[in-house]
């Protein structure tokens, strides 16, 4: 029962982060309508894609470490420029960083890690060298498919 509240509040989380999203592209003259008839990128192809092949055929261990570069990723970014002296409160992204710095955020990300750490330890994964290597690889990827996420914002496919 606890893992399904802690998914349906990372769902709930998600969704709030979605409304964030497109409240900045109406913000920024592109209505919901235009928004949800873009084409999606070969990034994000890629990068959902992957996570959606490493929890159907894998386990949730391997789902959430495919997951783990986005929401740790947000949640690192978004405080480092929290922090940064240098960032400016009246920056278009202010509503953004505040978002993935604020403590529900930062709480879902020790979470995240928490989750990911006993079910390694539940899944035997210290003992399993090759599951390891599985899992390092697994992370890897992401990390390399999440920076082509954040890239697509630089390189727009029309």
């Amino acid at each position: 029962m606890a893992e399904t509240l802690l998914a349906a509040k990372s769902i709930c989380y998600i969704g709030n982060e979605i409304e964030l999203h497109v409240s900045y592209c109406t913000e920024w003259g592109i209505d919901r309508e235009s928004l949800l008839s873009v084409k999606e990128a070969r990034a994000n192809l890629a990068y959902t894609r992957f996570t959606l092949d490493c929890g159907m055929t894998g386990d949730v261990l391997d789902l959430y470490v495919a997951l783990s570069p986005c929401l740790l990723g947000y949640g690192d970014v978004g405080l480092r420029l929290f922090k940064d002296p240098k960032t400016k409160h009246d920056s278009p992204y202010w509503k953004w960083i505040l978002s993935y710095a604020c403590e529900d955020y930062q709480e879902a990300c020790r979470t995240g890690e928490r989750l990911i750490e006993r079910l390694a330890d539940e899944y035997g994964v210290w003992h399993a060298t090759a599951r390891i290597k599985k899992l390092i690889d697994i992370f890897k990827t992401a990390t390399k498919l999440e920076i082509g996420f954040w890239d697509m914002g630089l390189n727009i496919e029309w």
